[in-house]
C-alpha cells in the first residue's frame, strides 16, 4: 500500500490561538436563529418599525413609502422578508401614503402596513412570522387605482410563531395590496427590543423538497426542508425535566408532533407549516421563550443525521463498506490473518457471565440488529434483562425501535448489526453485558434530530455506562441540543464513543458532531479516528501507522484512533465480513472501554488511556498527542 500523500493543514497562529471547533457559529448560549440576518435564515429586506417622511402626497399603488414584499424564489429556499422591529412604538409616518383602511381589529393601536404587488393571475401565498409573542391581527385588502380599499381578508388572528396564509387575490384585478396588521401582548407582558414580526409571499409555488422516487425510509420519517439539511420542523430541548419547555411548545401555537419528558433531559418536535422558513420560525419561537422563561431550553431544526452520507443527508443510496469494495483497502485486509499477527481471538462474542454480578450496560444508537436465523442468537446473551423501566425501553427486550415505535428494533441498513458485533466482541469481563439496541435509523441510513437525542436520554435513564454513537452531524455550528444531552450524559457519569466520520476532514474546520465535543468533554467522550498500516506485509509497527485518507481527523478534536475494520457476521447470512469505517473503529474502543470498567468500577476515561493507549509520530499532527489503540489490546478476530 502507498503512503498517504494528504497534506497537512497548517493554521495560522499557532496552536495557542486555536479556538473549539466551531466557536463562534452559536455555541453555549448563543442565538441559535439569527432572524435579521441576510444570510440563510431570511436574507433580504429588513425594514424598520418607523418610516421617516420625505414628503406627503394622496396614497397611490406604487408608494414607496409602504414597503413592499417582493415574491420570493421557491428553489432559493431562504425568504425575502420584510422585517419589523420596533414594535412597543406608535405607528408610523407614511406621509400621508397611507390610505383610508375600514376599521378593523388590524387597526387598533399601534398598525403597520405592506403591499404586494399583482402576481399574473398565480395563487398567492403570505407568510407571517409573529416574533412578538403576543397576538397580531392582520387584514388584506385591495386598493383600487383612486386609492379606494375593500377588505379581502378581515382582521384574522394569529398567535402561533409562523402562520401560512393563501390569499384570495389571483382572480382579482387590483394594481395593489395593501396588508395592515398590529400587534398586541399580554397586559403583564411588553414588547421587547428583539421582538418582531416579519412577512413574506409566494406566487404559485412555495419552497419545499421534492423527493422522486421516496424509499420505504422516509414514510416512517417527517417531510424534509427544503435546503435537505433538516426535516421540516423545529426541536425545543432542555437537559432537564423542564415543564417550562412543555409551555414554550404550546404557546408557539404550532402543532406539537413529538415529545419526550425524561429525568435527564426533555425534547418536542413541533410541525411548521408547508413552505414556511425553519430559521425564521425558530427566530419567532425564541422570543416565546423569553416570556415563558423556559431557562436554558433550546430550539433548532430537526436535523437529518445520515450515517453514510453526513454532508448529504438526504441521500438514502449509501452502504456500510467492506474489505473487497475498495482496492487499497480490500488488498490490506483480505488475508488479515498474514498481515496483522497481532490481532487476537476469540472470533465470537462471550457467551456466559457470571449471573451473580450486577450487569453493565451499554447502549448503541445505531440502526438495530440483523434478526434473522443467521444471527439471532447472537443477541440474545445480551438482552436488557436487568435495569430500570423507561418510557421506551422495557426489561426482557433488545431495546426499542424508534421509528417503528415497538420493541423490535431490526436492523434494515445493516450498518448497526456490524457495529454491535465490533463491540461485542471486546467483552470479555464477567459481568453480565447487556446491549440497548436503541433504533433511530432506517433502511436509508437516516435519523431525525429529535430521535437521536431522546435515545441519548433513554439510555441514560435505563443505566447505560458507555453509548456508542456511529454517525455524527456536519455542519459549522454546535448543535445546541446535541450538546446539552452530552453535558447530561456526562453528568450522569456515563461515557461517550463517537465515530469521526470519513470524509477525510478536519475537524477543526470542518466539524462533525458529536466527534467535534470531544476536546470540550475530554472525560467523557472519546472521538475515533481509523487507522491501518502502510506495510501490510510486514510486521504492525507503530512507524509504519498512519490514518486512512477518508477518515477524519483533528490534532486537538480527535483523541485517539482504533483500527479501520473487525470481523463481524454479515447480515441476513452469518458470514464473516470485514467492514470499514470509523463507525467499525468506534466500538471496538467502546467495547474495549465496556470491558475495562467493568473491571474497574470507578474507572475514568484517564485511566482507560494509561492502561492502553500508546503513541505513534507519524499521526501526531491529526490525532491529540498521535494516540492509537494497537491491536495487540483488541479482539480484531483473524
Amino acid at each position: 500500500m502507498q503512503e498517504s500523500s494528504r497534506p497537512v493543514a497548517v493554521r495560522a497562529g499557532g496552536r495557542g490561538c486555536r479556538r473549539s471547533a466551531g466557536a463562534g457559529k452559536g455555541g453555549r448560549g448563543a442565538v441559535i436563529f439569527d432572524y435579521l440576518s441576510n444570510g440563510r435564515s431570511g436574507g433580504g429586506i429588513t425594514s424598520p418599525g418607523i418610516y421617516h417622511a420625505h414628503h406627503s402626497h394622496a396614497m397611490t399603488p406604487d408608494s414607496s413609502r409602504i414597503p413592499l414584499i417582493p415574491y420570493g424564489e421557491p428553489a432559493a429556499c431562504a425568504p425575502h422578508l420584510i422585517t419589523f422591529g420596533d414594535l412597543g412604538q406608535d405607528s408610523p409616518d407614511y406621509g400621508g401614503q397611507d390610505p383610508q383602511l375600514p376599521d378593523d381589529g388590524s387597526g387598533e393601536g399601534a398598525y403597520r402596513l405592506a403591499r404586494l404587488s399583482p402576481a399574473g393571475g398565480k395563487p398567492v401565498f403570505l407568510h407571517v412570522y409573529n416574533g412578538t409573542g403576543g397576538l397580531l391581527q392582520l387584514s388584506v385588502y385591495g386598493i383600487t387605482d383612486r386609492g379606494e380599499a375593500h377588505t379581502l381578508i378581515k382582521a384574522i388572528r394569529v398567535t402561533a410563531v409562523a402562520h401560512r396564509l393563501p390569499l384570495p387575490i389571483h382572480d382579482r384585478k387590483f394594481p395593489a395590496y395593501i396588508i395592515r396588521f398590529s400587534t398586541t401582548v399580554r397586559r403583564e407582558e411588553k414588547f421587547q427590543v428583539e421582538n418582531f414580526v416579519a412577512l413574506s409571499a409566494y406566487a404559485g409555488k412555495e419552497p419545499g423538497w421534492e423527493e422522486a422516487d421516496p424509499d420505504k425510509d422516509l414514510r416512517a420519517l417527517p417531510p424534509f426542508d427544503c435546503d435537505g439539511k433538516a426535516f421540516h420542523r423545529l426541536v425545543l430541548s432542555s437537559c432537564e425535566r423542564d415543564d417550562a419547555l412543555k409551555e414554550w411548545a404550546i404557546r408557539t401555537g404550532l402543532p406539537l408532533t413529538d415529545a419526550y419528558f425524561g429525568e435527564a433531559g426533555s425534547v418536542i418536535a413541533l410541525g411548521v407549516p408547508p413552505g414556511m422558513d425553519l430559521n425564521t420560525t425558530g427566530g419567532s419561537a425564541q422570543q416565546v421563550r423569553a416570556k415563558v422563561n423556559a431557562g436554558e431550553g433550546t430550539v433548532e431544526r430537526d436535523y437529518i443525521i445520515n450515517f453514510f452520507r453526513p454532508e448529504e443527508p438526504t441521500d438514502g443510496s449509501g452502504e456500510t463498506p467492506r474489505a473487497g469494495n475498495d482496492a487499497a483497502v480490500g488488498e490490506s485486509i483480505r488475508e488479515p490473518e498474514e498481515h496483522f499477527r497481532e490481532a487476537l481471538p476469540p472470533r465470537e462474542p462471550r457467551c456466559s457471565f457470571d449471573e451473580k454480578l450486577p450487569p453493565f450496560t451499554v447502549a448503541i444508537i445505531d440502526s438495530g440488529v440483523d434478526p434473522s436465523a443467521a444471527n439471532r442468537d447472537r443477541w440474545e446473551t445480551n438482552r436488557y434483562r436487568q435495569g430500570p423501566t423507561t418510557a421506551f425501553i422495557q426489561t426482557g427486550k433488545l431495546g426499542y425501535d424508534f421509528l417503528n415505535r415497538d420493541a423490535d428494533p431490526e436492523d434494515e441498513t445493516p450498518h448497526g448489526t456490524y457495529v454491535a458485533a465490533a463491540l461485542q466482541a471486546q467483552y470479555r469481563a464477567d459481568h453480565p453485558l447487556q446491549l440497548l439496541h436503541l433504533k433511530t435509523f432506517g433502511s436509508g441510513g437516516r435519523s431525525t434530530y429529535f430521535g437521536a437525542l431522546v435515545a441519548i436520554y433513554e439510555a441514560i435513564a435505563a443505566g447505560a455506562r458507555v453509548i456508542n454513537m456511529s454517525w455524527g452531524i456536519a455542519q459549522a455550528e454546535r448543535p445546541a441540543a446535541l450538546e446539552c444531552a452530552v453535558r447530561a450524559a456526562a453528568h450522569h457519569g456515563v461515557f461517550m464513543v463517537t465515530s469521526a466520520g470519513n470524509d477525510g476532514n478536519d475537524l477543526f474546520d470542518q466539524p462533525q458532531w458529536p466527534a467535534a465535543f470531544a476536546r470540550d468533554y475530554p472525560d467523557h467522550l472519546l472521538a475515533v479516528a481509523s487507522y491501518w498500516y502502510r506495510d501490510a506485509t510486514r510486521e504492525p509497527h507503530p512507524d509504519r501507522l498512519e490514518l486512512v485518507e477518508w477518515s477524519n481527523f483533528g490534532d486537538e478534536e480527535v483523541p485517539l484512533a482504533a483500527f479501520l475494520t473487525t470481523g463481524v457476521p454479515e447480515h441476513g447470512t452469518g458470514n464473516l465480513i470485514y467492514p470499514v469505517g470509523t463507525s467499525i473503529s468506534a466500538p471496538i474502543v467502546a467495547g474495549l472501554l465496556a470491558d475495562w470498567l467493568a473491571r474497574h468500577p470507578g474507572g475514568t476515561l484517564e485511566g482507560f488511556r494509561r492502561a492502553y493507549f500508546e503513541r505513534s509520530v507519524g499521526i501526531a499532527d491529526r490525532v491529540a498527542d498521535g494516540a492509537y489503540l494497537p491491536l495487540k489490546h483488541t479482539r480484531v478476530p483473524v
